[in-house]
């Protein structure tokens, strides 16, 4: 394992962004409804903020785990075709739509010293509108079924 321990640790802290949110209604009742208006948007840019810092810290350790891959190949291109027949096997998007983890294919390939042979297709599309409207609906109803299901045992207790 070459990572560093502070880039174990970074990766780690993705899954605490939302822990904050479980000390918001001790803080807003401690400190007054006032503080409780700075606390949820502080807490609402520590819930945004984290994933993207995850975001760059990965996509950096992807790609020096592909440089030591190219670097550690037998024969040059190898890894280059294997990443290739994964994305095809997987039916994956040479260029996907939002920032991954991961670099697009074509620019992992370029990277890997191989010109694929396949013009650089435009970014795939992330989600049709009415997928979206969908989304958002089944958020709200959700959201709902919760609040709803808190009153009614609150009012059975």
């Amino acid at each position: 394992m070459t990572e560093s321990r502070a880039d174990r640790y970074s990766r780690s802290v993705q899954t605490l962004a939302f822990l904050p949110w479980t000390y918001f209604t001790p803080l807003t009742h401690a400190f007054g409804p006032s503080f409780g208006f700075v606390a949820f948007y502080g807490l609402l840019f520590i819930t945004i903020g984290v994933p993207r810092i995850y975001r760059r810290i990965s996509r950096k350790l992807e790609s020096q785990a592909d440089e030591m891959a190219k670097a550690n190949e037998g024969d040059a291109g190898t890894y280059a075709r294997a990443l290739a027949r994964l994305y095809a096997d997987n039916l994956a998007p040479a260029v996907t739509a939002k920032a991954r983890a991961h670099p697009h294919l074509y620019d992992r390939l370029l990277a890997a010293g191989v010109t694929p042979d396949f013009p650089r297709p435009a970014a795939a599309s992330s989600m049709a509108w009415h997928g979206q409207i969908f989304a958002g609906l089944a958020g709200v109803l959700f959201t709902v079924f919760v609040i709803r299901a808190m009153q009614l045992f609150g009012a059975a207790n």
